[in-house]
């Protein structure tokens, strides 16, 4: 879907970029079109977690998590993601 592709395009250019991903790309179809992308995943659930999204940052953090098991990174800020959603 195009508003996804915008979505996951966003995000790499920002972490490409270094700057805040913007508003329209922090919606659940960046979740799935950053999906298969552990890094992509992982800036997505800082920018989600930025804004206090936290449910989603916590899903973004899963989606790492479940394309790069070793990333310990992805395992606490998701277990970080996971605390503030309480």
């Amino acid at each position: 879907a195009p508003d996804s592709m915008c979505s996951a395009w966003a995000v790499a250019a920002c972490s490409e970029s270094g700057t805040a991903v913007p508003d329209f790309a922090l919606t659940g179809n960046a979740l799935v079109a950053c999906s298969e992308s552990a890094e992509l995943s992982m800036q997505l659930g800082a920018a989600f977690g930025d804004k206090g999204f936290w449910v989603n940052a916590t899903a973004a953090y899963a989606l790492a998590m479940a394309s790069e098991p070793a990333n310990t990174e992805a395992v606490e800020k998701h277990a970080a993601a996971i605390r503030q959603t309480k």
